[in-house]
């Protein structure tokens, strides 16, 4: 337990960033008020997944086992030339399991409320404002310029299937379809014998998403190559993530600010549970926690990231700015080719040297002048 003169905390975004933090929060800090505002609803706050790999943060996986809903010890990705299991455990937490365990430990959650950060200690909302030692901001990124990112985006249906799926670990990757609107690959989760998560999903140069499309193409997925039947849709989430061609500046953020709004997250992948639980852990150590002793660390945090990151922005500007979009593909399915350890690193956000020689090596996926005139560019041309 640690010590602090601290007594209530706000935080303003009921998303993963802020659960992770509130979690740890109380596990540290028990004496500590700590309160969660969101805008949505409980049916649009359902209506996410969060995934994680438990390479991703080592030792801490056991102080967040309480508010994982899946687990399975391996899994897969798909490419034309190839496909490959990994022995790596991989996890998944849903919204509302993780409102009810906070909830259980004494975390006031409020939703269907806006709220709006007044001071570094003041939020306002319908009903009043609401005073607390420290206000952390959670709700997610801002847009993001023309031309200064490309688009993850999604849409996933929830079903229920006739029959046993016979499909035993996900599929995080099937990138054998038919490639349309960027690098695409469909994305499968199975719950139980007759439940899946499957999600069509576009790295992609725009925002747009048809969601008739999307459930159209889900559907032909089930029936062409899982060789299923949908017997019900359940629930069904969307997503258009920017990822990023460089980071953003901190002096654009006037209060603390975690989770994908301060870009606190994979640059690639768009995981966030990783920073999420290393940021939390740090915060709640601090020895005095306040406003400026939290700023402070989050910028230490992002300077610690910044030569890591630094390659992977550079990755998302390879990706996007050369070479087809439909043959961006060829970048994943030359990733994947790797030793298991490097793609293990890539994702927990700790890539080495050695790794970025293996990336970069070989028979280029991109053109070769096409690359070498995005290298040259600056990340200041895209902050």
């Amino acid at each position: 337990m640690q010590t602090s003169n601290l007594r209530s905390v706000v935080l303003v975004g009921g998303g993963l960033s802020s659960s992770i933090l509130a979690w740890y929060f109380r596990s540290t800090h028990p004496l500590v008020e700590i309160t969660i505002f969101d805008e949505k609803s409980e049916a649009e706050l359902s209506k996410k997944t969060w995934s994680f790999h438990r390479s991703d943060i080592g030792q801490e996986y056991e102080r967040i086992r309480p508010l994982v809903n899946f687990s399975w010890p391996q899994y897969e990705v798909r490419f034309r030339s190839y496909s490959k299991i990994y022995d790596s455990e991989y996890s998944t937490l849903k919204p509302s399991h993780l409102k009810k365990r906070l909830e259980e430990v004494g975390v006031n959650f409020y939703i269907n409320c806006k709220v709006q950060i007044v001071d570094a200690q003041t939020v306002s909302h319908a009903n009043g404002v609401v005073k607390a030692d420290l206000v952390i901001d959670g709700r997610g990124q801002s847009p993001y310029s023309k031309g200064t990112c490309g688009y993850q985006k999604f849409h996933g249906l929830e079903i229920q299937t006739v029959s046993d799926h016979k499909i035993a670990v996900p599929i995080l990757m099937d990138a054998t379809v038919n490639q349309i609107d960027g690098y695409r690959f469909f994305y499968v989760l199975p719950l139980s014998k007759d439940r899946l998560l499957v999600e069509d999903t576009r790295y992609s140069d725009t925002t747009e998403l048809n969601v008739s499309d999307y459930k159209n193409e889900i559907a032909r997925y089930c029936a062409d190559v899982l060789k299923i039947q949908i017997k019900e849709v359940t629930s069904e989430e969307t997503g258009v993530l920017p990822i990023p061609f460089a980071p953003r500046l901190a002096k654009t953020f006037l209060f603390p600010t975690i989770g994908t709004a301060g870009q606190y997250c994979h640059p690639v992948t768009s995981y966030t549970l990783a920073d999420s639980v290393r940021v939390s852990k740090e915060i709640c150590q601090l020895e005095n926690i306040n406003t400026t002793s939290v700023m402070d660390l989050l910028n230490q945090y992002r300077e610690s990231r910044a030569k890591v990151n630094s390659f992977y922005f550079k990755l998302n500007r390879l990706l996007f700015l050369a070479g087809k979009p439909t043959e961006r593909w060829r970048i994943f399915e030359h990733f994947y080719a790797m030793p298991a350890s490097t793609v293990a690193r890539f994702y927990a956000g700790e890539t080495t040297a050695l790794d970025k020689m293996r990336i970069l090596s070989g028979k280029p996926p991109v053109p070769i002048l096409d690359a070498i005139r995005v290298l040259r560019k600056s990340e200041m041309e895209f902050t």
